[in-house]
C-alpha cells in the first residue's frame, strides 16, 4: 500500500466568469468585486461586467 499526504496552499482555476443559479456571476477576484454589480438580472448587467474587465477595473479570479 502507497500512502501519499498532498498539502496545497493555492489551487489554480479557469479564469472565466461563471453564472450561479442564484441569479448572480462569480469568478471575480475578491478584491475589485465591488466595484461592479454581480447580480444577473438582464443582459445589460453581464454587459456591464465584461466591460468592467476589458477596462481592468475588476479581474479574473485566478486562485480558489
Amino acid at each position: 500500500m502507497i500512502h501519499v499526504v498532498m498539502m496545497l496552499d493555492e489551487i489554480a482555476k479557469e479564469k472565466r466568469i461563471h453564472w450561479d443559479l442564484k441569479t448572480c456571476f462569480i469568478g471575480v477576484c475578491r478584491e475589485h468585486a465591488h466595484k461592479t454589480l454581480m447580480e444577473f438580472i438582464n443582459s445589460d448587467d453581464m454587459e456591464e461586467l465584461f466591460q468592467c474587465i476589458d477596462d481592468g477595473v475588476v479581474h479574473h479570479a485566478a486562485e480558489v
